[in-house]
């Protein structure tokens, strides 16, 4: 039978088993939430090291390739200039054969380029010029066009037209007698639509002065063809852009975007960044929002077009901050994925062995106890059995040390009921007027001693009278 006051120790909180077991777990997740933010902090920062490492090394790469690309077609350019060059020189533009080597050596420079798709050469007052397909008014021009400028052949001759005497790079060249190359844009020659620019190189005559302008138009498309593959990708979704000086976008993957200004197609600050490193010759990696707000790295490097010319270019390789950090994200979820197994695996445990080593012990001792202090309150008439606990730890010894202190309870108790049981027989004989009967039985309790002396010494007095 189990006691009121059990009852209402029944009605508790948590046991201490299940305080214990909460507070190691609470615990041990806070030091692993605490360890994988380090873990993931320290990989974050290698990671974008790295990747701006990678960033500014792919943005060198692309810029070399574009370089060289332009760098390439000047050579060939000027190639060509030296030999018409020579021809003027020696006095040999008035012959036959002038006509014919101009014609072989446009073709022979447009078919070297690689990405260009026209290739001219300008004469003013070219009355020596006897053909009347190169001729337009007084002047001469020999126009050649190339349908596959990144394979050999395709090119054919085409009739004169004042749209590439009107080209802005060779009526720069016509004023300023320099190598010139034309801001690219879009638009139509003979029939064919263009999107590219003019590079140009003066031809004098012997004296001097200036007569013609030789030069290429150089396709942005086939130019730019391995900045708009993945050929040179470093991370999904990455892309890359070119783009000159004055900030006017010359490649990016969205079409819509070329011939304007990074300004026009994001104000955000960070362009006006992109736009000075171009400008001051600056090569780096930033932080940049595009146009949709979207976070990314990008890797900067700017050239030279070419040495006599005071124009710089810049590629970017543009990385979403995403990509980059999907393997720290990876790493992150599978941390928390760890975590969660530990916690599980260190909860079950733990469980098991509080379970074992306190939980049930603790609930065996409160058993125990509270059935011996309802035989101690006389609300059970049998005493419980020994506590029984084969642990050697701390609760062990309590055990025993309960199950001795019990025993010695158990017994005075016994001892003061025949104490009791003698009391009751000498009361009843001095009611019956039988008196010197003396108490025997002796308790471990003082007090009952006490008042077991003070019943025989008054059952001696009542005698002797």
């Amino acid at each position: 039978m189990k006691s009121s006051s059990f009852s209402s120790i029944e009605k508790r909180g948590l046991t201490i088993g299940v305080k214990i077991i909460s507070m190691l777990i609470a615990i041990i997740f806070l030091c692993m939430l605490i360890l994988a933010y380090f873990v993931n902090s320290y990989s974050k920062n290698i990671l974008l090291a790295e990747a701006t490492k990678l960033l500014q090394n792919a943005s060198k790469r692309s810029a070399n390739l574009i370089q060289g690309y332009i760098r390439e077609s000047f050579t060939v350019l000027n190639f060509s200039q030296a030999n018409i060059q020579n021809w003027l020189d020696d006095d040999l533009g008035q012959t036959d054969m002038f006509e014919i080597i101009i014609e072989q050596n446009t073709f022979n420079m447009l078919d070297k380029i690689n990405s260009a798709s026209f290739g001219y050469i300008y004469l003013k007052n070219a009355n020596f010029v006897k053909k009347a397909m190169h001729k337009i008014g007084n002047d001469a021009l020999f126009l050649v066009y190339d349908s596959t400028p990144n394979a050999p052949g395709g090119t054919e001759l085409l009739a004169p037209s004042n749209e590439i005497i009107n080209l802005e790079g060779l009526q720069k060249t016509l004023q300023t007698q320099k190598i010139e190359i034309a801001t690219p844009k879009k638009f139509t020659l003979s029939g064919k639509n263009i999107y590219g620019f003019s590079l140009n190189a003066p031809l004098f005559d012997k004296n001097k002065n200036i007569i013609g302008v030789i030069g290429v138009i150089m396709d942005v498309e086939f130019l730019t063809k391995d900045l708009r593959g993945d050929r040179l990708s470093v991370f999904k979704d990455d892309y890359r852009t070119l783009y000159d000086s004055n900030g006017f976008r010359i490649m990016h993957p969205n079409r819509d975007f070329e011939s304007k200004t990074l300004k026009e197609i994001n104000p955000n600050p960070t362009s006006d960044i992109l736009l000075q490193m171009a400008k001051n010759k600056q090569d780096g990696v930033i932080q940049h929002l595009n146009y949709a707000e979207r976070l990314f790295y990008v890797g900067v490097s700017s050239f030279d077009i070419w040495n006599d010319l005071d124009i710089r270019w810049a590629v970017t390789v543009n990385a979403p901050e995403d990509s980059i950090l999907e393997s720290t994200i990876k790493l992150r979820n599978y941390i928390l994925i760890g975590i969660l197994i530990t916690i599980i695996v260190i909860t079950l445990i733990i469980s098991w062995l509080i379970r074992t080593s306190i939980t049930q012990p603790l609930q065996k001792i409160q058993v125990f106890l509270m059935e011996f202090f309802s035989f101690l309150n006389y609300k059970s008439t049998q005493a419980p059995k020994p506590l029984l606990l084969k642990s050697k730890d701390e609760l062990g010894i309590m055990a025993q040390a309960i199950n001795h202190n019990i025993e010695k309870t158990q017994k005075a108790l016994e001892q003061d009921t025949l104490i009791v049981e003698e009391v009751v027989e000498v009361v009843q004989d001095a009611n019956a007027g039988k008196f010197g009967r003396i108490i025997t039985q002796d308790s471990l309790n003082p007090q009952i001693n006490k008042l077991k002396n003070s019943l025989n010494e008054m059952s001696q007095t009542l005698y002797n009278l």
